[in-house]
């Protein structure tokens, strides 16, 4: 986890912001959630959380107030509990780059005779 910016804006708001240089740009609330829930955990609120677009200087604000912490925290607990029993779900467009590659099943988006048993 790498939160990018933490700032304060004219309004004296605490705003969280992802920038997003690549070109994909990929955005979801979700992200920003779990940094404002990290921040929260050290004691830091937040009062908006936004995406700014390095290739166009655009921010986009999103709305966390359906992401409850205790939600975020049901999330990591039921990754938690998959990788404790060694479930893995393959995410086929990124072989190669996965930090649980030795466990899959899936190698290079083709199932393996081996994974059937």
């Amino acid at each position: 986890m790498a939160i990018d910016r933490v700032m304060v804006d004219f309004d004296g708001n605490r705003v969280l912001i992802d920038i997003k240089t690549g070109a994909s740009s990929q955005r979801h609330p979700l992200q920003l959630a779990v940094y404002a829930w990290a921040l929260q955990k050290q004691g830091i609120s937040v009062d908006k959380a936004g995406f700014w677009d390095a290739r166009t200087g655009h921010i986009s604000l999103w709305n966390l107030d359906y992401l409850h912490a205790e939600r975020i925290e049901d999330i990591f607990n039921q990754f938690d509990k998959a990788r404790k029993s060694e479930i893995f779900l393959p995410n086929l467009n990124n072989c190669g780059r996965c930090g649980v590659l030795s466990y899959c099943k899936f190698l290079n988006g083709k199932h393996t005779q081996e994974g059937n048993k």
